[in-house]
């Protein structure tokens, strides 16, 4: 093993272990329920990251399959008393085919384009579910949306009805997502991705066809998005329209770009920033996006690759300098 790798899995231990014992240590109840937020949105912030870190392209309509992960899980769980744990694959299923339809139509155009067309069909979205108020109940939301329990044989029923159980719930999500777009990114389709997005032509030239990529790859990411969906709606137990609006779009623009694109850390990074310091700060709702809208353009300045490869520079220096001083 080199030098670099073990320092890698080295900070990974360490980061794995922070969010182990995090909540345990930290006892208030607002500050458990902010970390549950952190990892929901991580979720969410990972997802669109492979559109802007993995693909390249910048969509301003990636809440639509938040929202609609949520609205189909909330629904299902309230209105037809679905089994949460069904309700799972469902959001995921309906996030996929609304982004397997919304990637068709709107990836043959590229940059601004692509993020307004997807703009648009995220408003279509949210009007849908304002108007719609026999399925959606319109802007009363969703209400009552169950928690997540499991019933295991001659073993006592756990609840994930509190913030520090629905911390180690999302914790588990969040990891198995990292897992499988590590896995992704590491495989010969996500070479693939990486290649379209380094160069186009070039991939095009070597065989590879770029929009059925580009497809698979969008539906991807708006799939993970339904995972967020879902764990937030049964996390908070209501919905309304706002979880469409052009807010949630705003916090994961902010969360990936802040934490780092490209990076499996970066967006969990940016979500813990969004989170946490607006109240150590006691900045307001609605002055929060102002205020990351100044950070934003901060760190497109003066840091524009974001705080988590910062952080691994650090880090690497760290180990290699302890390294030379031992020699």
């Amino acid at each position: 093993m080199t030098e670099s790798s073990r320092g890698k899995y080295i900070l990974y231990g360490f980061l794995f272990l922070l969010a182990i014992i995090a909540p345990i240590v930290l006892t208030n109840e607002y500050t458990r329920h902010l970390f549950v937020l952190t990892l929901i949105f991580s979720i969410f912030g990972l997802s669109y990251d492979l559109t802007i870190g993995g693909m390249g392209q910048v969509s301003l309509g990636h809440q639509a399959f938040f929202g609609l992960g949520a609205y189909i899980a909330g629904l299902l769980s309230e209105r037809l008393q679905v089994p949460v744990w069904f309700c799972l694959p469902a959001a995921v299923a309906g996030a996929g085919i609304l982004g397997l339809f919304l990637g068709y139509v709107s990836l043959r155009t590229r940059g601004a384009y692509l993020a307004i067309v997807m703009l648009g069909f995220a408003m279509i979205l949210w009007m849908i579910t304002m108007g719609w108020r026999d399925v959606t109940y319109g802007q009363a939301g969703v209400r009552g949306i169950p928690s997540p329990s499991i019933a295991l044989p001659l073993l006592p029923e756990i609840k994930f009805d509190s913030p520090l159980s629905y911390y180690y719930l999302s914790l588990a999500l969040l990891l198995f997502v990292m897992y499988f777009i590590s896995r992704l990114k590491q495989s010969r389709f996500g070479r693939a991705i990486a290649g379209i997005r380094e160069n186009e032509d070039r991939a095009i030239l070597l065989g590879i066809n770029v929009f059925a990529h580009l497809l698979m790859m969008f539906t991807i990411a708006a799939m993970v998005a339904g995972v967020a969906g879902f764990a937030y709606a049964h996390y908070i137990s209501f919905i309304d329209p706002k979880v469409l609006s052009v807010y949630y779009m705003s916090m994961g623009l902010i969360m990936v770009i802040v934490g780092g694109s490209g990076t499996l850390f970066g967006p969990i990074f940016g979500a813990f920033v969004f989170f946490f310091v607006p109240e150590w700060l006691r900045i307001a709702e609605d002055v929060r996006l102002v205020f990351f809208g100044i950070v934003l353009v901060t760190f497109i300045i003066l840091m524009p690759e974001g705080i988590y490869p910062r952080l691994v520079m650090f880090w690497h220096r760290l180990i290699y300098s302890d390294r030379v001083g031992k020699e």
